[in-house]
């Protein structure tokens, strides 16, 4: 674009209008010189669809994560201490069971043991224990 930029205007600095007046000048005068675009075929363009329905969902996901840390600030900031990565799985596992602050108060080793080993964890004491000092510290509640 810049050699054409030189060609087609006088001054030389770049400005949208200035820049599509000289592709247009481009396609007129040197369309023989540039290659077509190739053509994209079904699979190119179903590749190109589910590339950017994954893209999407990546960005529901973080926003829908960043809504999730928001509310937890404000209604039971001691599970963003005890889980400070909301996507694992052993967070949200916790977190179904346990869905208020004063049920992370009553909650029991046992139970926390469970909870862990449904999700996938495996049986660590001292992360049972830093989870259950975390969600049993105290902290400003919301009304019921």
């Amino acid at each position: 674009m810049a050699r054409y930029r030189e060609r087609h205007g006088q001054a030389g600095g770049k400005s949208d209008p200035g820049d599509a007046a000289v592709l247009a000048h481009v396609l007129r005068t040197d369309r023989h010189m540039h290659r077509p675009l190739p053509t994209i075929s079904e699979q190119g363009r179903a590749v190109k669809t589910l590339a950017r329905e994954h893209q999407e969902a990546v960005w529901a996901l973080n926003q829908t994560i960043s809504r999730l840390r928001s509310v937890l600030l404000e209604f039971y900031p001691q599970a963003l201490q005890a889980f400070p990565n909301l996507k694992h799985r052993a967070a949200l596992t916790v977190l179904t069971a346990l869905p208020t602050p004063g049920a992370g108060q009553k909650l029991t080793r046992s139970r926390l043991k469970s909870l862990l080993h449904r999700s996938g964890r495996r049986n660590d004491p001292r992360l049972v224990e830093q989870i259950l000092t975390d969600l049993k510290t105290p902290a400003l509640r919301q009304p019921p």
